[in-house]
């Protein structure tokens, strides 16, 4: 700059003057080959891993060889080797956030500046790579040759976390430690239809995030003191007897897809265990079959396409099963010899039978929508309660009574199926405390006028207390604000 400068101004010659000008716009214009360089981004390890737990959208990419990405690697990482990475620039998308990584961080420096010459925006490099993050003490996921072996050498409370890829072996696990899959679509284990496929001998086990296919039994815990036993977040299916079956106390079964296997689930002898938010669907047998097994909840479950979608045999007592999707089944919920278990809140729609109790008494059903079943109940030898205690029931599709005093409850042609004394005349919303579809100003208005209150106080409205804790509060407040101007429409849909 000031060359140019000193000779502009030495010049005599006007005729150099545009030329000289032009020379030194052009140079403070263009960039510097220094700014190109550094147009990718070094993260720390602490950095990283925040960038992963925060963006789903981010692409994490391991410049590394194949053998060295399958002794260790960052979950879900991409492998794409440095060697490889130009050829293969059209696999990947350049305006997506990118992170980047290799063992020490040399490797993947390259990879950045390769990235970043190609018009790749938004490129991160991993200082340190992998050893950092292993220093740190993050996750990495393993391609094992035998899951057995590796069980057997593991310490107690281990976490083994598993690369994806096919395992095909049978386990048995006889210590507590947890057992974590990549993915649940990516990482495999299957055995033959002869064998189980994972068994369970100790308490304090976890299995999750594994596609689990092909066995006898696909998980199977046949001790009647077990503890602590979760199944999470697996894709069970196209096993020859049960996806799950768990004896036992304290299991949680939670966020599985189970389908196409014999029986989805079976609780045999077992309490105080939680079965919630899975899809259980088109299995030959029972979705979820209760046996001798006392104080389970079951909740928030899609429950569908099952021969019998619920099932309960035999003393299968004090069982809470709330806020299902119970459907498309020859039996939605078949009740045998079993007595103190509540059922409410449910939607059960399309089955041959909505519900059927045999032999089972002193059970208590409100607040289930029985739409559109065949047959919507069969009871046989069988004395319930069919309300909530505040004059309260259930929806029935098929009801045609009147509501004669206009608060939401049918008055005529009750007892309804010769059980029902207070069926409701709108299908049952949470929030909607007066039954007439809506979420709205009138519940809100409902809430007000008992704003506080207890039960005994003359403003105390039990149709309010959505909880039934005894007192009109905040917790029944938020229940018409999470579910504002919902409607039935929006349920079904």
């Amino acid at each position: 700059m000031m060359f140019l400068y000193y000779l502009m101004m030495m010049t005599s010659r006007k005729r150099w003057f545009p030329l000289i000008l032009v020379l030194v716009m052009l140079t403070v214009s263009l960039p510097s080959k220094r700014v190109l360089a550094n147009s990718y981004i070094n993260v720390s390890v602490e950095q990283a891993k925040t960038m992963i737990e925060t963006d789903p959208s981010l692409v994490v990419l391991d410049v590394r060889t194949q053998t060295e990405y399958e002794t260790g690697h960052i979950r879900n990482a991409r492998l794409m080797p440095l060697s490889q990475l130009e050829s293969r620039l059209g696999e990947l998308d350049k305006n997506r956030k990118t992170l980047v990584y290799c063992l020490l961080g040399d490797l993947s420096t390259t990879a950045c500046q390769i990235l970043v010459d190609n018009n790749f925006t938004n490129v991160y490099n991993l200082l340190n790579g992998l050893e950092a993050w292993i220093d740190a003490d993050y996750p990495v996921y393993v391609r094992y040759n035998s899951l057995q072996e590796v069980i057997n050498n593991a310490p107690v409370n281990a976490i083994i976390r598993v690369s994806v890829g096919n395992y095909t072996e049978s386990i048995t696990i006889n210590k507590p430690l947890v057992l974590e899959g990549e993915n649940r679509t990516g990482t495999i284990i299957s055995y033959n239809s002869s064998y189980n496929t994972i068994t369970l001998q100790a308490n304090n086990i976890c299995i999750k995030d594994f596609t689990i296919k092909d066995g006898f039994y696909a998980i199977v815990c046949k001790q009647l003191f077990s503890l602590n036993l979760t199944i999470q977040n697996n894709i069970i299916i196209n096993n020859q007897i049960a996806g799950v079956m768990l004896y036992g106390t304290r299991h949680n079964v939670r966020g599985n897809v189970i389908k196409n296997n014999g029986f989805g689930i079976i609780i045999g002898s077992s309490g105080n265990n939680t079965v919630t938010q899975n899809i259980i669907t088109n299995n030959s047998a029972s979705g979820i079959e209760l046996r001798n097994s006392k104080n389970n909840k079951i909740n928030k479950n899609l429950i569908a396409y099952n021969l019998r979608n619920i099932a309960f045999y035999t003393n299968s007592n004090n069982n809470t099963i709330v806020d299902n999707s119970i459907a498309n089944s020859a039996l939605g919920i078949t009740m045998h010899d079993s007595r103190w278990d509540l059922i409410a809140k449910n939607l059960i729609e399309y089955n041959g039978i909505g519900i059927s109790l045999q032999n089972s008494n002193n059970n208590t059903l409100y607040h289930n929508n029985i739409v559109n079943n065949s047959l919507q109940l069969e009871n046989k030898d069988s004395i319930n309660g069919w309300d909530n205690g505040f004059f309260e029931g259930n929806y029935w599709s098929d009801y045609n009574g009147t509501d004669d005093n206009d608060d939401g409850i049918g008055d005529t042609f009750v007892p309804w199926h010769n059980v029902e004394n207070y069926p409701l005349m709108s299908p049952y919303i949470a929030g909607d405390f007066n039954h007439d579809g809506v979420v709205d100003m009138k519940d809100i208005g409902l809430v007000e006028n008992s704003w506080l209150s207890r039960r005994g106080d003359s403003r105390y409205n039990a149709h309010v207390d959505f909880n039934m804790d005894g007192i009109i509060n905040i917790k029944d407040a938020t229940v018409v604000c999470i579910n504002w101007q919902r409607k039935w429409e929006a349920l079904t849909t």
